[in-house]
């Protein structure tokens, strides 16, 4: 099996791409740059997000904790996602708790998608906890920061489409 440096760079990121986190969200590739992690001189990418800055080594294995920025093909799967009836969750919040934290570890936009719709849902029909609150909103900036980078809009456009679309949903709850 043939794996030479050629066939790793194609996994490189370059200055100026948008990935996503999956526990800090949409950044932006800002440049390389050699940090000392643990004594050991690595050459880094420097990642910005909204409101944190990540080193990621370059040799790391990052599939594991980054992705592109979503397809336009897969925001609108996401968007109809959204739109759809929420499904309940669990009446015992200790497994709603742990349903936020492995849907947004897997950092997929169709699972954050559908948490959102389902937290949005609940919340419709109960309140939710103050950690659930802080959740559904975390995760609903990450998703409209996305989509504005996926579907090239400006984010306060984005913004509006998403607070309407949560709107039109939760005026057809029962």
């Amino acid at each position: 099996m043939k794996n030479s440096k050629a066939d790793n760079r194609s996994h490189l990121l370059r200055k100026g791409d948008w990935v996503v986190h999956h526990q800090y969200g949409p950044g932006r590739v800002v440049g390389r740059e050699k940090k000392l992690i643990e004594g050991v001189p690595l050459h880094c990418y420097r990642i910005e997000t909204s409101n944190s800055i990540l080193w990621l080594p370059e040799d790391s294995e990052f599939k594991s904790r980054i992705r592109p920025i979503a397809s336009p093909t897969t925001m609108r799967k996401a968007i109809r996602i959204l739109k759809g009836p929420a499904d309940p969750m669990q009446s015992a919040f200790h497994k709603r708790r742990q349903r936020i934290r492995d849907d947004s570890l897997d950092g997929s936009l169709i699972s954050t998608a559908t948490l959102i719709r389902d937290l949005c849902g609940r919340k419709g029909r109960r309140s939710l906890n103050e950690n659930e609150m802080r959740s559904l909103q975390r995760l609903s900036d990450r998703f409209i920061l996305e989509w504005s980078l996926s579907l090239g809009l400006p984010l306060e456009e984005a913004r509006q489409a998403f607070n309407a679309l949560i709107l039109e949903v939760q005026a057809k709850e029962p």
